[in-house]
């Protein structure tokens, strides 16, 4: 009697082990898309800005000192893999830089636009001879230098800022002096289904890495001639004009929804730069 009473025991042992682990992996609450899915990037970003008055009568911020809690590599790391994803609107840039609106570009084609290969001679060491050697010069993911965020402002009521395009690309440089000539937009991806064709307030926040790789936001831009005020003006109509100005927010991005969010800002002006 006591060996059937303990072998029915472990049985029901097992089973009960067998049903546990069932329902272990029949467990829905975390899905196989949610586990694939990247983590959404989060910074907390703090800068000084002042403004700069311009010949054009437009006043731009320029940017005295930047930090953020996360690296903006982890972003742009996302925002390259979702372009190539086909689950993002992708955009060719014009001849002079801005987004080509006609240009709607799938992963092959946006692939097609970055390849770039070129020919060069090279010596041959043994006969002496130059060699044509083809070079590949492609954009890459290790190539981008650049990283701007098209940003919509509302100053009705109070200033809000509304990402509506991030763009990848390069910094240019002078070969002989080194100095910056300016900035190469390679493609635009379309973020809180943003758009920019019609009149408004819009800055291209320039996020630009430094000679030892890391990236930091580096200055303000007004973005097309149509703008009537950039962020700088609009600053300065709702706090007032001073020196500087400490602007703190938080840059979200969610990738299944292509969406960057900037929340939580405030400005405060300063009478002297702090450092940060």
């Amino acid at each position: 009697m006591s060996n059937f009473t303990f072998g029915t025991m472990n049985r029901l042992i097992i089973l009960g082990a067998l049903f546990f682990c069932v329902g272990c992996f029949n467990d829905s609450s975390t899905s196989a898309d949610e586990k694939e899915r990247p983590a959404d990037w989060k910074a907390d970003v703090e800068l000084i800005v002042a403004l700069d008055s311009l010949s054009n009568e437009f006043v731009e911020l320029h940017v005295v000192s930047s930090k953020q809690s996360q690296p903006f590599s982890g972003l742009i790391d996302q925002v390259y893999d979702l372009a190539f994803s086909g689950d993002a609107e992708v955009y060719g840039a014009t001849l002079f830089g801005e987004v080509d609106n006609e240009s709607r570009l799938d992963p092959k084609a946006l692939l097609e636009s970055l390849e770039f290969f070129d020919t060069v001679y090279v010596e041959d060491l043994i006969t002496g001879e130059l060699k044509d050697t083809v070079v590949d010069l492609s954009f890459n993911k290790s190539a981008v230098t650049l990283f701007t965020v098209l940003i919509s402002i509302s100053d009705d009521q109070s200033l809000e800022l509304n990402p509506v395009m991030l763009s990848m690309g390069k910094q240019v440089f002078n070969e002989e002096t080194g100095e910056l000539r300016g900035f190469s937009d390679k493609f635009f991806l379309s973020v809180n289904d943003g758009d920019i064709t019609g009149k408004g307030n819009f800055d291209k926040m320039i996020v630009s890495s430094d000679s030892l790789g890391a990236f930091g936001i580096r200055s303000f831009m007004i973005y097309h001639e149509e703008t009537s005020k950039g962020l700088g003006e609009s600053i300065r109509e709702v706090y007032g004009t001073h020196p500087y100005y400490k602007m703190n927010f938080r840059l979200e991005f969610d990738y299944v929804d292509s969406k960057l969010l900037i929340n939580n800002l405030v400005i405060r002006p300063l009478d002297q730069p702090e450092l940060i």
